[in-house]
């Protein structure tokens, strides 16, 4: 099915799903207060801006949405809480936690990461988990690999290991730096930051 007008998408809603049983090829850019579900979203030149994105394939130039769970994503830029996929490639990632067999994008920006290939330019996150990384430069806190984690540049982080033996990680121009771990005082009890945050946001999670 192919969607010519954000008013013509409106009108297919149902029960707040924009629900195709077929291939969506966008014409325009899309912006619905609603669910997507259909098989594959051909969306080259266009945004597309909804709550929650169930497709197989999706290839668009910007993703504006709340979560996204397909089989593969191809876009430009890509803005989401959440995004469960196979492969994503993309210029530009922000998400805060991200789900995929294999990540190849420019730069990527998120809280916790878990994947199986990364590659990137550059990655800034709290936590990643993947069996191989390959990137210009990384800043994290907490790095866990499979095998080779390797930086072009430098490698900042709290902790860096791998998970079998003889695995590597290594910077081929620059350096790999330990940062310091981040404190916070609550009246005479010295607390890590990055737990306190944590624990904080599964409080905030948990709220009605």
């Amino acid at each position: 099915m192919t969607i010519t007008s954000n008013e013509q998408a409106k009108k297919l809603i149902k029960n707040g799903v924009l629900t195709i049983d077929e291939d969506l090829k966008l014409e325009c850019d899309l912006d619905i207060d609603a669910d997507i579900n259909c098989h594959n979203i051909y969306a080259v030149g266009y945004d597309i801006n909804a709550y929650d994105i169930n497709a197989n394939d999706i290839n668009a130039y910007d993703i504006d949405a709340d979560n996204i769970t397909a089989a593969d994503i191809t876009a430009r830029n890509i803005d989401a809480a959440n995004i469960d996929a196979d492969d994503i490639n993309a210029y530009d990632i922000t998400a805060a936690n991200i789900d995929a067999a294999n990540i190849d994008a420019a730069d990527i920006t998120a809280y916790d990461i878990n994947a199986y290939d990364i590659n990137a330019a550059n990655i800034t996150a709290d936590n990643i988990k993947a069996a191989n990384i390959t990137a210009h430069d990384i800043n994290a806190a907490n790095i866990s690999y499979y095998a080779v984690c390797c930086a072009y540049q430098d490698i900042k982080c709290k902790s860096i290991e791998g998970r079998r033996k003889n695995c590597k990680h290594f910077c081929l121009d620059g350096k790999i730096t330990i940062k310091d771990k981040e404190t916070i005082k609550i009246g005479n009890w010295v607390y890590d930051k990055q737990e306190v945050e944590e624990v904080l946001q599964d409080v905030e999670s948990k709220k009605v």
